[in-house]
């Protein structure tokens, strides 16, 4: 620390601090923030949409898919869209009732044949809708 007078400057002690991220806001970001930045911008997001009978469990439409900073290429989003269908036909019946698993498995399965496939892991974050 170091304390001004109108005659003189001194060392009076040390205060331990780290780096601070500041955004266009004007205020402070946490490193959670900062590095999901990051990682956004190296590897882009995913979004997958699907519609699901709640009683049945049943795919009630094809699943959509929201891509950005991603590879937008219509084989891969094809590809992809086969791991979803394929991930909710597979699942038990408890499993495709159950919104949260049903989320976690496509996530999973997604995150499997993207790295596989490309090497990338964008943030997938799927959407299940009960319709």
């Amino acid at each position: 620390m170091l304390e001004l007078t109108e005659s003189s400057a001194r060392i009076t002690g040390k205060v331990v601090v780290g780096r601070t991220f500041i955004d266009m806001s004007g205020g402070a970001v946490e490193d959670l923030v900062v590095r999901d930045r990051r990682h956004l911008s190296k590897d882009g997001i995913l979004v997958p949409v699907v519609a699901v009978n709640p009683t049945s469990g049943a795919l009630e439409s094809e699943p959509e898919i929201i891509a950005r900073g991603f590879m937008e290429d219509g084989e891969m989003l094809s590809a992809l869209r086969g791991v979803i269908e394929q991930t909710v036909t597979s699942a038990s019946h408890e499993e495709r009732i159950d919104r949260l698993v049903l989320q976690e498995k496509i996530r999973l399965a997604l995150k499997r044949l993207i790295k596989k496939e490309t090497g990338r892991q964008p943030m997938i974050l799927p959407v299940v809708l009960d319709v």
